[in-house]
Order: C-alpha cells, then sequence, then structure tokens
C-alpha cells in the first residue's frame, strides 16, 4: 500500500516550517540579507535601491539547516 502523498507532504512543510522559526536560522538569514545589502551599496545602488532589492529577494535554499 502507498502512503498518503498529502500526509506526507504535509508532515514535511511542518517540519520545514519548525525549523525555519527557530533562532539560528534567522540570525543567518539576518547576517546573509545583511552581506547582500552590503554588497549591493558597494557595487553601486542606493540605499534605496538596495533597500528594495532586498526586499523582492527570496530567501536563499539552505537558510534553515
Amino acid at each position: 500500500m502507498l502512503p498518503d502523498a498529502s500526509a506526507m507532504y504535509s508532515q514535511v512543510m511542518n517540519a520545514m516550517f519548525m525549523e525555519s522559526i527557530k533562532p539560528e536560522p534567522a540570525a543567518r538569514l539576518a547576517h546573509f540579507q545583511r552581506v547582500y545589502y552590503d554588497a549591493l551599496i558597494k557595487e553601486g545602488f542606493t540605499k534605496e535601491e538596495a533597500i528594495d532589492i532586498i526586499k523582492g529577494s527570496q530567501a536563499p535554499l539552505g537558510m534553515a539547516k
């Protein structure tokens, strides 16, 4: 008998969510965003442009590890 795919998906999504709300992933994401922001400024973007780029960017894969 095959396992219920929707139940497995729900379990995986729940596990990913629970990992992502721990303080360590949030700290890594904050550090990444700061480094990214600084790099954008160094490349010549204005502060406003850099903020807009950060706002529109998705978190990098693997940040919850």
